[in-house]
């Protein structure tokens, strides 16, 4: 699906958008151990990449920081060279892609939980289930 919006001189388009659910993956340092640190990581990495139930996970990491004001939004994506990959969204497909280290680096206990919640799919299907 793609979604078009905007109010200004260019439109705003939305390209792949999918409806699931969000999960919000927040607490303390159990978050941020990542997937190459876990138990039969590369056997989980594989597994990923072969497992049509899981290709409607989508990934998004934001990048760490501190501001003594709100704030509103994040800041602009980093580069795609940047091995962190924050502040923007990833399919299962760019975050296993050849030579991608995101997956390897995301939140090993967010990651295995929204596996385990896209297996409890509707009808067998895969569900869209998006992680923050």
């Amino acid at each position: 699906i793609s979604v078009v919006g905007g109010g200004g001189s260019a439109p705003i388009v939305a390209t792949d958008v999918v409806y699931g659910d969000v999960y919000l993956c927040g607490g303390q340092s159990n978050m941020e151990f990542p997937l190459s640190l876990s138990l039969n990581a590369t056997a989980e990495i594989a597994a990923a990449v072969a497992d049509p139930m899981l290709s409607d996970i989508r990934f998004f990491r934001s990048a760490h920081g501190f501001n003594s004001t709100e704030q509103f939004d994040v800041p602009s994506p980093g580069s795609l060279d940047d091995p962190r990959q924050v502040n923007t969204w990833h399919t299962m497909q760019q975050a296993t892609q050849d030579g991608s280290a995101f997956l390897s680096n995301f939140s090993a206990l967010c990651f295995l939980t929204a596996k385990n919640l896209a297996r409890l799919g509707k009808g067998g299907q895969g569900y869209p289930i998006g992680i923050v």
